[in-house]
């Protein structure tokens, strides 16, 4: 994890915006009007500016974006019509193959041949899309603009997370790539807060059905299955 780091914000002299670094510099660029501006002596030459703080921001908003993805994110479901179809074709090569009075033992066994692996196959995609939305969440919270959460000043994007007090309303704020909240007892409740707002309107985040690859996978292993199953059939029969 990136450490956090004492930042400074001073305001741009252009659209008023919080401009925020971990390092001195002679002039910061805005990324809302594109103004160069210079940045104060006294913070340049400040010896608090880019200290290691012992909070851990990046860790604290990788835990609140897990945790929001898992609370939100609807993963897709195998369609019923090809559990349906895959649980029948199991039952009926089962019976067929087993060749005896009891040969419900075998559509049984070739019923949950199929079916169990088509099982394991659709939850195996439900989490690639699960981690592919934490992701995602991740990427639209760096493409959403940042402002300070106590007056609304539209704020630069800091390159590593770190402290710094608003330019404008002096509030302490803590900040990360992916958001800004105020530094107090209710951080991590707001780093939480601030990520809903971003993911909850997210297409990604209602998976929906398995997309046509992923259902031709799953059919190509059950027709795999099945092949060799006949296969085996065949030589020992």
């Amino acid at each position: 994890m990136t450490p956090t780091r004492q930042l400074a914000a001073f305001s741009c002299r252009g659209c008023g915006a919080n401009l925020v670094t971990h390092e001195p510099a002679k002039t910061v660029a805005c990324p809302f009007c594109e103004t160069d501006v210079k940045m104060p002596k006294r913070l340049r030459d400040d010896l608090e500016l880019g200290r290691k703080l012992p909070a851990d921001f990046a860790k604290e908003v990788g835990a609140a974006i897990d945790a929001v993805v898992e609370e939100r994110f609807e993963p897709p479901e195998i369609p019923a019509w090809l559990f349906l179809v895959v649980l029948a074709l199991g039952a009926a090569l089962g019976a067929l193959a087993w060749l005896d009075a009891d040969w419900w033992w075998g559509a049984i066994g070739g019923g949950l041949a199929l079916a169990l692996p088509l099982g394991w196959l659709g939850g195996w995609f439900a989490a690639l899309r699960r981690e592919r939305a934490s992701e995602l969440a991740r990427e639209d919270l760096i493409a959403t603009p940042l402002a300070c959460p106590s007056c609304e000043r539209p704020t630069r994007r800091p390159e590593v997370p770190g402290r710094a007090d608003c330019a404008d309303c002096k509030a302490s704020l803590a900040l990360t790539p992916e958001a800004v909240v105020l530094d107090d007892k209710g951080r991590k409740k707001a780093w939480r807060a601030a990520i809903e707002g971003v993911v909850e309107s997210a297409e990604w985040i209602r998976a929906g059905r398995f997309v046509r690859f992923e259902v031709a996978m799953m059919l190509g292993v059950e027709l795999t299955i099945v092949a060799i199953g006949a296969g085996t059939w065949w030589l020992l029969r």
